[in-house]
């Protein structure tokens, strides 16, 4: 998969703009718009920040093959929590860990 419709299809499927995005990630819309088209590439660095902001590696986001665990998944949609719901997500695990340990 090209590494400019990989970053579209992740974009879209969290529904941001590429204005909203590229603000995420510290660059421009017109950027985004370059690395989606086809147009420019990202840096390394930028590249980074890009599988860091959809919670995705770097393999699934150059070679569109998920490459990460189910933690990781988990992991990721935790840290875009705000403290208040990690800390209630942190109880109900604790409480399912219980729960599974009593089995």
């Amino acid at each position: 998969m090209e590494i400019g419709k990989s970053i579209r299809e992740f974009r879209v499927r969290q529904k941001m703009s590429q204005k909203a995005f590229a603000a995420q990630i510290g660059t421009t819309q017109q950027n985004i718009s370059n690395y989606e088209n086809g147009i420019a590439q990202p840096s390394v660095d930028c590249l980074a920040k890009i599988a860091k902001e959809f919670s995705v590696s770097l393999d699934e986001l150059l070679l569109g093959t998920p490459h990460f665990s189910t933690d990781q998944e988990i992991l990721g949609i935790l840290a875009k929590l705000p403290e208040d719901k990690k800390q209630l997500s942190k109880k109900i695990l604790q409480t399912i860990g219980e729960e599974s340990n009593k089995e």
